[in-house]
């Protein structure tokens, strides 16, 4: 237990609670509030008959200029609060005027020096309270200084429950690490999670042997067994140490993964992990060791090292809750249910906020039904008075909350009467992501005689009440962006195709990012996430165009045959094999109908050119189409135009024409020769007459 808990325990215990509640001003005294005013009751609320009333004030000089001496008037309403709906909006301030309009006390309150807090410890006689009936009441407090208003606050005592119905209380916190973009969980994260400062130690810590279930995400313990014998010791012994909890366990989805906003996006499932193979390395696993010193290798196999799984045992828990799932809290609508439960997901634990009941009485349990799927209801009034008890960094807030946790379930036991049903109370996502009081808030709330510890699983085994959703659709711009994911996903896993056997490597890995993205803990950064989402899409416009026909310079034929040529490029990250198609837009070249699917296959980061037979019918240019295939035929990227410029039957026409020259030069030498001789014979008679 941290040291600032052990510290506000003991002043508990003491007897002398810390300040206070935070408090917002009261709208007729808004506009000359000076200091924040708030005010808190010893022991988390808990009154008794015959003993005084012990109350701390805290002032804070709000504005830093000091506030001089005044007087502190205390206020009660003798009229219990009729139900948790009025306390709610008691606690939340949005009533315009104070139902605590009976004066207890008027104390001095002394001068505060600027820019400092003060502290009044305030004792109302037993005498004084003249309160009715057991149940829950408001309390006021006004300071005033030089004539002026300087601030109030409220908060609530719980009078005479000291609960011979307890109620019993179940809690739920999620196991999880701080959202990322990534698949896997490495092997360096792993060893800073679990290492005694770690997020994962101080979780487990906190959690280890309560009666709060545990939601486990599944990234966690596939991370840690795929390292194999490579995982961190820190991290086995993590693993090790969670197997043997006593709390009730069941799973959340892959890295905590949003349920609904993909359904909302257009998903008839929940998407879910696929096949883990791809990232399993022999290596790191006894199966794979051998022995080197023959030249026969000899597999051995170390007793120390963890064996070969599979994709199924990455991921295998024995939880005590395996079908129960829980998604983002009132993000759920009516047609949610049904895609859930063909998910496979059989139960879940959905907000208050997110379901209507039949009755008032009934919504004092967690135990119910809809759409005739078992769902355990957590209580968000109850929830969200623990969360801010858990999340408190200073003494002062802690009892605050304590104070309207407490006296929210000191309503719940009244209200329940002599067969409390058990009631469910949740951590949110983000529990543990900053400094808690969470242990001491636990302990806390089961040290009330109107509490007892209860289990998740007695909330799923109780006879359910009736539950209709209210439907709390997620927000446009989330579902949109998630849709174009989703859309972006389905065109990658058919791109895929074309890296042959390394295609679980690209789906699988998409897929695990895409879960990550959509993990819950995002919510509470949704510029980061969309920002990262964003980036997603981005990268699978990447990979779908990273397969491309390049486009060449113009092609010139000169020829009746020849090779039309195409280059291929690969700019991912595996090979892949294409079939290269080549469709001339006119007639004047034809392709080889032998090879009209040509096969190329491509390395990753690299090009290669194929080499398509062609003939040319005429002369003229012609734009010439290139299509790539996947085997099934589905194109591959866009169509690529490449120009060719076709001479048809130079070779034919210019031999014809070179023959004909020749036969020309030859028959022209003999004229010349023949017409030579003729003149010689004229000019020289003797000659010609011999």
């Amino acid at each position: 237990m941290k040291l600032r808990a052990v510290v506000a325990l003991g002043a508990i215990i003491a007897g002398v609670s810390l300040p206070a509640i935070s408090t917002v001003t009261p709208v007729a005294a808004a506009s000359t509030a000076t200091a924040t005013v708030s005010i808190t009751p010893a022991e988390s609320g808990d009154a008794h008959a015959g003993q005084p009333l012990k109350l701390f004030l805290t002032i804070d000089d709000q504005i830093g200029a000091g506030i001089s001496a005044g007087t502190a008037t205390i206020t009660v309403d003798r009229t219990p609060i009729s139900s948790r709906a009025s306390l709610d909006l008691w606690y939340s301030n949005t009533t315009k005027t104070s139902a605590a309009s009976a004066v207890l006390s008027t104390v001095a309150t002394p001068a505060i020096t600027p820019g400092l807090t003060r502290v009044v410890s305030i004792t109302i006689p037993a005498s004084a309270l003249k309160l009715g009936p057991a149940g829950v009441y408001a309390i006021g407090v006004s300071v005033r200084s030089g004539g002026n208003a300087v601030g109030s606050g409220r908060t609530a005592i719980g009078w005479k429950t000291s609960g011979a119905h307890p109620v019993p209380l179940a809690l739920a916190a999620p196991l999880t690490v701080p959202a990322t973009s990534g698949t896997f969980i490495d092997a360096k994260t792993l060893a800073d999670y679990t290492a005694p400062s770690g997020i994962l130690t101080t979780e487990l810590s906190d959690l280890q042997n309560t009666q709060v279930a545990i939601g486990i995400d599944p990234r966690i313990i596939a991370s840690i067994n795929i390292l194999g014998k490579s995982a961190p010791q820190s991290a086995i012994d993590w693993l090790q140490q969670l197997k043997g909890v006593s709390n009730d366990t069941f799973p959340l989805a892959w890295a905590d993964a949003d349920l609904t906003v993909a359904l909302h996006a257009g998903a008839k499932v929940v998407p879910t992990v696929k096949s883990l193979d791809f990232a399993i390395d022999p290596s790191r696993f006894s199966a794979a060791n051998t022995t080197s010193a023959t030249p026969t290798p000899t597999p051995t196999i170390d007793p120390s090292d963890p064996p070969l799984p599979t994709s199924a045992s990455l991921t295998q828990w024995d939880y005590t809750l395996p079908q129960m799932s829980w998604p983002a809290e009132s993000s759920v609508v009516n047609d949610d249910i049904a895609k859930i439960r063909a998910s496979g997901i059989t139960s879940a634990i959905l907000s208050s906020t997110n379901v209507k009941w039949a009755s008032a009485s009934a919504s004092l349990g967690a135990s119910a039904k809809v759409s005739g799927m078992p769902v355990a209801v957590s209580d968000s009034s109850v929830s969200e008075y623990l969360r801010e008890a858990a999340l408190s960094t200073t003494r002062t807030d802690w009892n605050a909350a304590m104070a309207k946790l407490s006296t929210s379930l000191d309503l719940v036991s009244i209200e329940s009467g002599t067969n409390p049903r058990v009631m469910l109370a949740t951590f949110g996502r983000d529990w543990a992501n900053s400094d808690t009081e969470f242990a001491h808030t636990i302990n806390t709330v089961y040290s009330k005689s109107w509490v007892t510890p209860a289990m998740l699983s007695a909330v799923t085994t109780a006879a359910p009440s009736t539950v209709k959703i209210v439907s709390e659709p997620q927000s446009t711009s989330r579902v949109d962006l998630v849709r174009s994911m989703l859309v972006n996903e389905v065109r990658v896993d058919r791109f895929a195709e074309i890296t042959g056997s390394y295609q679980p490597t690209l789906t699988s890995t998409r897929r695990l990012l895409l879960l990550s993205l959509l993990s819950d803990e995002w919510l509470q950064d949704p510029a980061g996430w969309a920002t990262l989402a964003t980036a997603y899409v981005t990268e699978s416009h990447k990979i779908l165009t990273s397969v491309t026909a390049v486009k060449s310079s113009e092609v010139v034929f000169l020829g009746n045959q020849a090779s039309f040529p195409v280059t291929v490029s690969n700019n991912g990250n595996l090979p892949v094999t294409v079939y290269v198609a080549i469709r001339p837009t006119t007639t004047l070249l034809s392709v080889d109908k032998n090879y009209r699917m040509e096969a190329v296959e491509v390395p990753a980061n690299s090009q290669h050119r194929a080499e398509i037979p062609v003939q040319s019918v005429a002369n003229g240019k012609v734009a010439v189409q290139v299509f790539l295939y996947s085997k099934s035929g589905r194109q591959i990227g866009a169509t690529t135009v490449i120009d060719a410029n076709v001479q048809a039957g130079w070779e034919t026409i210019g031999t014809l024409a070179f023959g004909a020259l020749i036969v020309a030069i030859f028959t022209f030498g003999i004229i010349r020769n023949i017409r030579k001789r003729r003149k010689a014979r004229t000019e020289d008679p003797e000659e010609a007459q011999a």
